[in-house]
């Protein structure tokens, strides 16, 4: 006899969806991304464009189902670099073909900079009910030195903007290790992070990988 849970194994109930465009590497990162360029508007962007019409192909090739999906994670690089119709469009594609559960977990991936309120409002619009900032630090010279895209205003422009709305489940990222970070760096960081009062906190260590700038 066939034990039907053992089924639901073959059925996605979660869905990852990797967004690989970013402003620039950070040099510490190995992941598979393009880079636009610190200036490039992402919206004007074929390479974007190709891209997300790829992600709706391969979705339409999915032949299994029968539950809808209870998560779908935007990882990256960077997604919010993805309009928000690019992002209705792939939200509109999982819908048709696998279903979304009501009250799934729909997360996105942010860097500050690259996003404002009105995007945060349409991501609100699209069902997106959790954000992840990619903070990493929160001393200038660490962001400089690790080669993030945003500046340390921006950080905290990202996480006012994000309280101010107050509807997400918001998670921030940190990254322990880097080059030059003291201790008391590293304390200050978590003291910031745990007084900003994000609902989760993922704390990375820095690892070295051997084609990275670091």
């Amino acid at each position: 006899m066939i034990n039907e849970s053992c089924l639901d194994l073959d059925i996605p109930q979660a869905a990852y969806l990797h967004i690989p465009f970013c402003r620039r590497r950070c040099y510490y990162c190995d992941f598979p991304i393009s880079v636009l360029g610190v200036k490039a508007n992402p919206d004007e962007s074929e390479m974007i464009r190709e891209y997300v019409e790829a992600i709706g192909r391969e979705i339409s090739y999915i032949t299994v189902g029968g539950k809808s999906l209870t998560s779908i994670f935007f990882g990256g690089g960077t997604p919010s670099l993805l309009s928000i119709h690019n992002l209705e469009y792939i939200l509109t594609k999982l819908e048709q073909k696998l279903g979304i559960a009501q009250g799934a977990e729909i997360s996105l991936e942010i860097d500050p900079g690259t996003f404002d309120l009105a995007k945060l409002q349409a991501y609100q619009a699209l069902g997106i009910n959790r954000l992840s900032l990619g903070v990493q630090a929160f001393q200038s010279q660490l962001l400089v030195s690790c080669g993030r895209s945003h500046s340390l205003e921006e950080v905290w422009e990202a996480i006012t903007l994000i309280q101010t709305l107050g509807t997400f489940n918001f998670s921030l990222d940190l990254i322990s290790g880097l080059p030059n970070q003291s201790l008391a760096d590293w304390e200050e960081s978590l003291t910031k992070a745990i007084q900003v009062n994000p609902n989760h906190l993922s704390c990375y260590d820095l690892v070295l990988e051997p084609v990275t700038a670091f």
